[in-house]
Formats: C-alpha cells, structure tokens, sequence
C-alpha cells in the first residue's frame, strides 16, 4: 500500500521541480531581456559627444562669422 502512495509523492516532487525549473530560467530570461533593452537605450554609444542646442548655437554663429569674414 505505500508503493502507490510513494509514487504520487515523487510524482507531485518532479513536476513541481520542472515548474519551478521553468519558472526560474523564465524570470532569467525577461530579467536578461529587460537588462539588454536598459543597455541599448541608455548606455550603449554614450561615448560620442551629443550635440546640445548651446552648441548647435554657438557653431550657427561661428559659421555666419566666419561667412562674413570671407571675401
């Protein structure tokens, strides 16, 4: 009688291990996913200078300057 018995229990422990197994390598899956979407939106190709308004500014009126400058 402890044979069926045993069997339901070792049953009910593997199935709960690959849910949970699953569950694990899917929170490891979107945790990579949304780590990689930070990356590429935040970090990646930040060593390039941007062009601020100032500067953009400041070259429009060393370019007409230099334009006026010129004969």
């Amino acid at each position: 009688m402890c044979k069926p018995i045993k069997d339901a229990i070792c049953c009910c422990l593997g199935c709960g291990l690959k849910i949970l197994c699953m569950i694990l390598c899917s929170v490891v899956g979107v945790l990579l996913v949304i780590g990689l979407v930070i990356y590429f939106v935040f970090f990646h190709n930040k060593d390039t200078p941007s062009l601020k308004a100032a500067d953009l500014r400041d070259m429009i009126y060393s370019n007409r300057l230099l334009n006026l400058l010129q004969p």
